[in-house]
């Protein structure tokens, strides 16, 4: 089990059966915008490979820490405040598809939308919802059924 410990600044592995967690991202009230920092993490999803993709809302980015690494790359940086298309202002929930799509799902509470976005050789953004006022209303968590 996996945790965004966000007033810790980090994310905490439980191992089965365990009641101590071990922290695989971030550093224990160490707040920072580093590569090896986490500020405010809310939210985190596990590939297949055991690569983490964290939601740093505190610096307003998304990173993905490989597993058994002491530093994430950053994937979407929102670090100007989200103003542009694709950017984000208040990162929250995430889903990750395990299809070798490279895409995740994320939702902007404070932007009220929840994106698509498409990493590799680049980060393009997709949006799948926007709100235009009354679809949307600070997004928090996002989930999906079964595909078709």
């Amino acid at each position: 089990m996996y945790v965004a410990d966000s007033g810790n600044d980090r994310v905490q592995r439980y191992a089965p059966n365990s009641n101590n967690g071990t922290t695989v991202a971030g550093s224990a009230g160490n707040e920072g915008s580093a590569t090896n920092e986490l500020h405010q993490p809310i939210s985190v999803v596990v590939d297949d490979n055991f690569n983490m993709f964290i939601s740093d809302m505190g610096n307003k980015r998304v990173v993905k820490w490989a597993a058994n690494t002491t530093n994430g790359t950053i994937l979407i940086d929102g670090s100007s405040n989200g103003a542009a298309n694709g950017q984000l202002k208040n990162p929250y929930g995430i889903l990750l598809i395990n299809d070798s799509s490279n895409q995740i799902y994320l939702s902007d509470q404070s932007k009220d939308y929840v994106g698509i976005w498409t990493f590799g050789a680049g980060i393009a953004n997709t949006t799948w919802f926007t709100a235009n006022g009354t679809d949307l209303n600070q997004p928090t968590q996002i989930t999906m059924d079964r595909l078709a």
